[in-house]
């Protein structure tokens, strides 16, 4: 979504991360956040355990070294309520970039 932004707080003595996005969909503000467990934090990263929702499972990873967030979406399931998303069997790969850096990127991409 080219308007959306998104706050991710990891606490250790917890072994969690706090997740909470905001974007404009559709001209209307949509919030949602969520409580993930941490399955790994050493020195190099912090890793989620999955979290499946009903038609997709996703793990996030905070690389401590190149300093970048990214999530990998798995398709779980494409029946039922999950027909017409258009889900397929397969890997999503999600980058979180800078605000500034994506708006650059849009304005690129439409001229």
């Amino acid at each position: 979504m080219p308007v959306q932004t998104s706050e991710i707080t990891c606490i250790r003595e917890v072994a969690r991360c706090f997740h909470a996005t905001a974007e404009v969909f559709n001209s209307m503000l949509v919030a949602d956040s969520d409580v993930l467990e941490i399955d790994r934090w050493d020195s190099h990263e912090i890793l989620t355990k999955p979290v499946d929702s009903e038609c997709v499972r996703s793990v996030i990873r905070l690389n401590r070294d190149a300093q970048t967030v990214s999530e990998l979406q798995t398709t779980i399931k494409t029946t039922g309520s999950c027909e017409g998303l258009g889900l397929k069997f397969r890997d999503q790969h999600l980058h979180m970039i800078d605000g500034f850096e994506a708006g650059v990127q849009i304005r690129s991409a439409s001229q």
